[in-house]
């Protein structure tokens, strides 16, 4: 992966501009394809980094369609030949990425729900809440139904004036393969109608083999926004691969792609442990999907204030990206007609089991202007920004590698909140409103200004597995929680109204 040289500063600019209520730009977006003209490489600095690679021996190397960077194979002596490159062209060539790297490390990925034998032995499991439906055996997985996820969240509200996610359309990005037959039955024992998405790979020669991540997005999905159009893109688990994976879905140069309204990711490496130069690709064309009113979710982790699950601080990236919301984990416990009765942050230790929602403090990426002034005095950027139910007691469930389960984790909350983003695009659509593009300023502006109804503060709790003293749930925003889990009808109606 051979970065180039792109106008970062003035692209980022531009999609917080788009970005921002209040704005004189706000949700005048561009396509990808005239950002990727304007703010990535030239055709004239395209030409010259071409004309090197192909001295050195290299005749493969492709422009992606971002234009921050191009990808090609190299043998090891190329390697060797080509770089560093000479000192005339390294205003024109930037991070190189040269080895796959490292393979994910701190990926926020679903999991069985964990630690029930030894909770139950000290009687610390908690009661079963709410009331689940369904066939027998996914009601017996112990895990939150559909109907419960459903009504805890304003989502059946939705579903009641037709919204289903018709005419939208999302991209999920995964380091697993998928399972259409699990789908299926996931959908009969809930009486859904199942999606059908379509499989992308990027950079890979055959599909993964399923598991329990690409399962949850889709069985999630089909429970919320069953008519819209699923995306999903496979590929390896190194960094530069989580870069090819958020890239792929503006790239609508073949097949007829249109752009997602969202992407939604369960994935992350640990800031520590993450490749600088990755990061600096892979913030480039996060700030294009903004830029292109791409709304992002990303899992913020299940290690809470300690991503690389050791007795330091770290929180997860991209989950810590400017232009990603990052979403936590909570604990609900639900009346016998699946409101909302409490809300807790995510930290399974109390019952066995070592998961709990990302939050903290980034390491080096600055604070975005939506979060100044109320925040602290942290110049760096903080998460969660908000947080839906992760905990596996109970978990959701969900059928997998041909059994029904219940699966924990932030995994779960990125994809809940990435349906009902779609279910606001498509009330927004159905207004004759602009899609809302990156949510975090939205948010932050409501959260600030009193918004009733949009926010569920929690306030109890903790996300800190490693006794580092990060992070506690309290009034208003926190590390452990963000501003609170979501009524995502009331967001579907803020967004219509900040639109108009």
């Amino acid at each position: 992966m051979i970065g180039l040289r792109h106008r970062q500063g003035d692209l980022s600019a531009f999609a917080q501009a788009v970005s921002t209520p209040g704005s004189g730009m706000y949700r005048d977006f561009a396509s990808a394809s005239s950002l990727a003209r304007r703010f990535g490489a030239t055709d004239s600095a395209w030409r010259r980094v071409r004309r090197y690679l192909r001295r050195k021996g290299i005749r493969n190397a492709k422009l992606d369609a971002t234009r921050g960077f191009a990808i090609a194979r190299l043998s090891r002596r190329q390697r060797r030949r080509a770089f560093p490159p000479p000192r005339r062209l390294r205003r024109l060539i930037g991070p190189v990425l040269l080895a796959p790297g490292p393979p994910v490390f701190g990926r926020s990925s679903a999991h069985a729900a964990r630690g029930r034998g030894r909770a139950a032995a000290r009687g610390a499991t908690p009661r079963r809440t709410g009331s689940p439906a369904g066939c027998r055996q996914g009601v017996r997985s112990a895990g939150l139904t559909p109907n419960q996820y459903l009504t805890a969240y304003g989502i059946d509200s939705l579903h009641a004036r037709g919204l289903f996610g018709q005419g939208t359309r999302i991209a999920l990005v995964e380091f697993d393969g998928f399972d259409q037959r699990a789908l299926n039955q996931f959908a009969r024992c809930f009486g859904l109608v199942a999606l059908r998405p379509t499989v992308h790979l990027v950079g890979l020669r055959r599909r993964l083999e399923p598991g329990n991540e690409s399962q949850l997005d889709t069985q999630i999905l089909t429970s919320i926004v069953p008519r819209a159009q699923v995306d999903i893109y496979e590929s390896g688990t190194a960094p530069g691969d989580l870069v090819r994976l958020f890239a792929a879905p503006l790239d609508t140069r073949t097949g007829g792609r249109e752009l997602p309204d969202v992407i939604s990711s369960s994935l992350g490496f640990c800031e520590p442990r993450f490749r600088r130069p990755a990061a600096r690709l892979l913030e480039y064309v996060l700030a294009m999907a903004a830029g292109a009113g791409i709304t992002v979710v990303n899992a913020a982790g299940d290690s809470g204030s300690s991503a690389c699950f050791t007795r330091r601080r770290a929180v997860v990236y991209p989950a810590s990206s400017i232009f990603v919301t990052s979403v936590g984990g909570t604990r609900l416990t639900l009346t016998s007609d699946n409101e909302i009765a409490s809300e807790v942050v995510w930290n399974d230790l109390l019952f066995g089991s070592p998961g709990a929602g990302g939050g903290g403090t980034s390491r080096f990426v600055r604070r975005p202007a939506y979060q100044r002034g109320n925040l602290g005095a942290s110049s760096f950027r903080t998460v969660p920004d908000v947080a839906f139910h992760s905990s596996g007691f109970p978990g959701y469930a969900i059928r997998s590698e041909g059994q029904w389960t219940s699966v924990d984790g932030t995994s779960a909350a990125a994809p809940l909140l990435g349906g009902g983003a779609l279910l606001a695009i498509q009330a927004a659509a159905d207004a004759g409103v602009q899609r809302p593009g990156l949510l975090n300023p939205l948010l932050y502006q409501a959260a600030s200004g009193g918004s009733p109804g949009l926010f569920r503060d929690v306030t109890r709790g903790n996300n800190d597995l490693f006794r580092v003293g990060c992070c506690r749930a309290g009034p208003g925003y926190d590390r452990a929680s963000g501003w609170g889990s979501l009524d995502l009808e009331a967001l579907a109606g803020h967004v219509v109204a900040a639109g108009r």
